[in-house]
Order: C-alpha cells, then structure tokens, then sequence
C-alpha cells in the first residue's frame, strides 16, 4: 500500500509540468555560479584589482598589481607608489636609472626596463620609451660596462641589449643607427677581453659568463650588414677573447668558444665579396688557432677538427636536430625577427646545456658549417683550404661516409662546391670521383630517402659532378654509376617534393648530353620513359614545373640520339603511348616559356621524329 502512495508521489511530480521550467532555472542558475567562481579564480591568480575607468590612478594601480613580485619590490626601493605606476612612473624609473650610481638600485631599474622591453608589463608607451633609444639611455649602459666589478649588474645589462635588439623589426635599424654614434661596440669588445683575459687561479665562472653574454650581443649586432662591415674593418677577429679559452670550466669553455664560432658563422654569411676577399688571409690562422686555444693542444690542425674528430659520437636526436633547425637558422641569423627574450636564468641554462661528451661534435659541426659557407662563396677558399689539406678531395668522401646525417649533410656540401671548383687545381673532381663519390652517393641515398634535405644535396652534388669535364665523366663510367641511376630513378618515381624532382632532373640533363649509348641504356632499363611521362603530366601553373617539363622533352631526344639505331624508335613509341592530345599540350607550354631556344630546340626534335 505504501509502495503504491510512493509510485503516485513520484508520478504527480514527474508529471508537473513546472518541472522542465524549474530544471532549466536550476542549471542557469549553476552555470553561472561555476562562470563566477572561475572568473574569481582567474582575478585572484592575476592579482588584478579593478577600478572605476574615470579614477586618475586606475592604471597605473592595475599595472603595479600585474607585477611580479620582484618588479613590486623593485618599484618600492625606487619611490614609485602603486598609484603613480603609469607612464609618468615609467619615466620616473628611466631618470632614477639614469642618475643612480647605488649598483641595487641600478639593478632593480634594469629588472623594471626588462620587463617593459619583454612585454610582461601592459602598456604600449613603455615599449616606446625603451625604444625611442635616448642617449642618456646608451650612455648609461656604457657607462656600467665600464665600471670595475659588479658583474651581475653587467650581466642584467647586456642580457637587456639582447632583448632590445630583438623587439620589432623597425626598431632593430634604429638601434644599429644610434650604436654607430656610441662607443658601445668597443665596450663590448674591451669587456670581453679586460674580463677573460685575467686568467689566473681566481678567475671565477660568473666572470666568463659576463663576457659569453657580451658575445651574444655582438652576434646580435653583426647580422646586420653594415655592422659585420664595420667589425671587419676595425679587425673584429683581432678583438676575439682567443685567450680567454684556457679558463678552467668546460661548461664555460664549451659557451664562449660556440659563441666566437657562431660569430665567425655569422661574419662569413652572404658576406659582399670586397669584405670576403679582404677575410681570406686571416681567417683560417685564426680558425685554427682558435681551435688549438678550445682543444688546449696547439698541435692540432683544422684537418684533425675537420676529419679526424676525437671522441665524437653525436646521438640521434643531435642528428636530427640540426637537420631540423637548419631552416630556422636563417631567422635566428635575424634578431629582428625573433621574439625570444633572454635572462640569466636563460644564459645559465644556454651556458650548462653542453655535456662535455657532446663538444667535439658541437665543435665539428660549427667548423664544418664556416667552412661550406665560406667554400660556396669562392673557388679562391677552396685552394686555400687545399693549402691547409692537400688530402682534402678524399678526406670530404670520409666524411660523407660516417653514420650522421647531419655530417654527412655537411660533407655532401662541401663536395658540391668542390666539383663546381674553378681554379687551379683542376683535378679536384676526377679526384673526389676517384675516392668514392658516386659510391657514396648511392649509400646516402639509398640510406636516406626520406630526408628532403640530404637527398637534394646528393642530387645536387651529382649534378655539378656531371657539369665538370669528360674527364671526370669518363671517370664516373669507371664506378657504379648503374646503381646511383638506379637510386636516383626510384626516388623520381615515388617523390612528389619539387625540389627533388627539379635536381634529379637537372642530374640526368646533365647526364645524358654526353650521349653515351651504355648510360642510355640504362637509363631506359630503370623506366625513365614512365618517370618522364610522370612528369610531364606535371600542371604547368608554377615556372618550375613547367621547366621540369621541357627538360623531360629534352632529356627525351638525348636518350633518343644515345640509344644507337633505336634513337628514332624510341623518340616514337614515346609518341605513341602519349598521343596527340599530350603533344599539343606540350606545344601550348613550349610557346607560353621563355626559354625560347629550348622551345625551338623542342619543336625542332619532334619534326625529326618520323610520321
């Protein structure tokens, strides 16, 4: 019976058709409750205290309640209240600045400024005021640099420089134009040298980070290009801390002597060939000496960094980073770009990231990336590298043999530039052929086709291997060229990626104007009919597409006149299987291109064609 009362309670209830109404109402009414509770939250983590927009000191109040509780600290030992915290307090900050010489209060100013600079503080003017670059400004930070001592309040201004030269790209110009009117560049450089060169038993770690950071600046400083004129002239290379490098840390160590690398990196980027040619002389003396200076052997060569590497064993992922990050480099070469900001704690972590285990690779790496740059600028450095390594054509073939990508990237790199050589040592390419090259090229490719980058580079380096002389051809006759035609075949076959298509093409062009009947032949067995056909079929809305598609036609006819009598026969089966409909489409692409002597050269081949 009481069963019976229950279910008919329950049912009258569900039943109510309020219910739905008051359902709703309750969970409006929980949603908003959670919406409140979270916003609550959010304020109390952001530390933000709203106030009515018409009070004067609304701003600046909400600005100082942002603060870390550092910059509120700060703020106190500079006489600035929560209430004046605006534009006017920034100004106030940049004055006490400017005017102390209490090494804590400079500190705290400096910590104030940095945050401005980095953005952790909300107002767009104080942004501005840091980069209008005022000379009371410069001339401050000139004047730390120079005092005695006080390296952690050295050490927070040169880490803001950094973050200065690295804010806006419209900024960055006006930094460079106000530094040429300073003797701020010759701060940096004395620093430098006055902090590291004191190598006694005292010399304490601080002190070389000091100097390492000061480094970084400079690197900032020399991506542009006036500036990198500038340090060459004044002789940037005679101002390197190369004695510093005996200091007793190799986590220090390690730091600063990547840093003059990266420098030497920098300096010996898209260099205009008047400065270039002016570097030649001293650059690998001082090349190698500093390498003696970071290895504390003075018998070591830039042979023994370069080809016989002591205790380098990179990991995988070492391997792939590098491969990875080499496009970023580009933008990392710009601070303007960058939206990176920097602390010692930042430079701490930069500073201890280097196991010792891992610097001769670091090492390597850096050297090897100085010498391909440099190398693909001149013919001229080549034969003084050959100065320094008369072994240098097989050495390079040892290095693009050694299990690390991004080695052997490097070393694919450097025989590139080295069949494109021009001058007096003629015989580079037949020798590097000699030692392995086509070989080796069939291992890398074999080994790493699915890295864009390192397959392009060994397509590229075949292809100025195949742009050198009959010689150097006849040579290539002589090693298993059949294999890397093979390789080179399959990867055109199954690749969608341009670039590798653009340089398989270019290596077989290059290959098959030699018209030898045997390569033909070849060629013709690894289905380069089917590879052509591929990509002619290629849409021709890019230029480059429909370049690849008149050098298919052209690699065609040169196959057709190689393959002995069956030249003709070839040139028509092709025209068989592809039809009218394919012909008029390439008439339509040969007309629409530039290159009107290919195109002649085209139209010309198919009239030959039989019927």
């Amino acid at each position: 019976m009481e069963d019976s009362r229950k279910e008919k309670r329950e049912n009258d209830f569900f039943s109510n058709p309020n219910l739905t109404d008051i359902k709703r109402k309750r969970e409006k009414y929980l949603v908003s409750l959670r919406k409140k509770k979270r916003y609550q939250i959010f304020m109390e983590k952001r530390k933000i205290i709203t106030r009515e927009p018409n009070q004067e000191f609304s701003e600046g109040l909400r600005l100082y309640e942002s603060l870390e509780e550092q910059n509120q600290k700060d703020l106190t030992l500079l006489g600035i209240t929560p209430e004046d915290f605006g534009d006017e307090g920034f100004e106030k900050v940049i004055s006490t600045f400017c005017s102390s010489t209490d090494p804590e209060v400079l500190e705290a100013s400096i910590r104030i400024l940095d945050n401005f600079v980095k953005g952790m503080i909300e107002t767009n003017r104080a942004q501005e005021y840091v980069c209008e670059l005022r000379d009371d400004l410069l001339e401050k930070y000139a004047e730390i640099l120079q005092l005695d001592g006080h390296l952690r309040l050295k050490y927070n201004v040169l880490c803001f420089v950094i973050n200065l030269t690295g804010i806006t790209a419209e900024y960055t110009p006006k930094f460079y134009k106000k530094y040429e009117e300073t003797s701020f560049t010759k701060i940096l450089c004395e620093i430098i040298t006055q902090e590291i060169d004191q190598v006694d038993a005292k010399i304490s770690l601080k002190t070389c980070k000091v100097a390492s950071v000061a480094l970084w600046v400079i690197r900032h400083l020399i991506c542009d290009q006036r500036i990198r004129e500038s340090f060459l002239k004044n002789n940037i290379f005679g101002k390197l801390p190369l004695g510093s490098l005996e200091c007793p840390s190799e986590t220090t160590i390690t730091e600063i002597s990547t840093s003059i690398f990266q420098i030497l990196d920098t300096l010996t980027l898209n260099l205009d060939e008047d400065y270039f040619y002016s570097l030649f002389e001293e650059f690998l003396p001082i090349l190698t000496t500093t390498i003696q200076k970071i290895c504390n052997d003075n018998s070591l060569t830039l042979r023994d960094i370069l080809f016989s590497p002591q205790n380098a064993h990179p990991t995988k992922s070492q391997s792939e980073a590098f491969l990875a990050h080499k496009d970023e480099e580009d933008k990392e070469s710009n601070p303007s770009s960058s939206q990176k900001f920097y602390t010692s704690t930042d430079i701490d972590k930069q500073v201890n990231k280097n196991a010792p285990e891992d610097f001769a690779y670091d090492l390597r790496i850096v050297v090897l990336k100085i010498v391909t740059q440099v190398t693909s600028l001149s013919s001229h450095f080549i034969d003084l590298l050959m100065g320094e390594i008369p072994s240098l054509p097989e050495e390079t073939i040892k290095v693009i043999r050694e299990k690390d990508k991004g080695i052997s990237f490097l070393g694919l790199k450097l025989a590139g530039d080295m069949c494109m050589y021009t001058g007096k040592h003629e015989d580079i390419s037949l020798r590097i052929t000699k030692a392995g090259l086509v070989e080796e090229l069939s291992h890398v490719l074999d080994t790493y086709s699915d890295v864009v980058d390192v397959v392009k580079e060994a397509l590229w380096t075949f292809s100025n291997l195949c742009s050198t002389s009959t010689t150097t051809f006849n040579e290539i006759l002589e090693h298993d060229y059949a294999g890397l035609l093979e390789c080179i075949c399959k990867i055109l076959a199954k690749t969608l990626e341009p670039r590798i298509i653009h340089e398989g093409m270019h290596c077989i062009k290059k290959l098959v104007a030699f018209r030898n009947k045997t390569v033909c032949d070849v060629l013709v067995e690894c289905d380069i009919n089917n590879i052509l056909k591929e990509v002619i079929k290629l849409p021709s809305l890019a230029p480059r597409t429909l370049s690849l598609c008149l050098e298919s036609l052209y690699i065609l006819f040169e196959i057709s006149r190689g393959v002995s009598l069956a030249g003709n026969d070839y040139a028509r089966k092709f025209y068989e299987v592809q039809g009218v409909e394919v012909l008029e489409d390439l008439a339509l692409k040969t007309v629409s291109t530039k290159n009107t002597q290919l195109a002649e050269k085209i139209i010309e081949e198919f009239f030959r064609i039989p019927e």
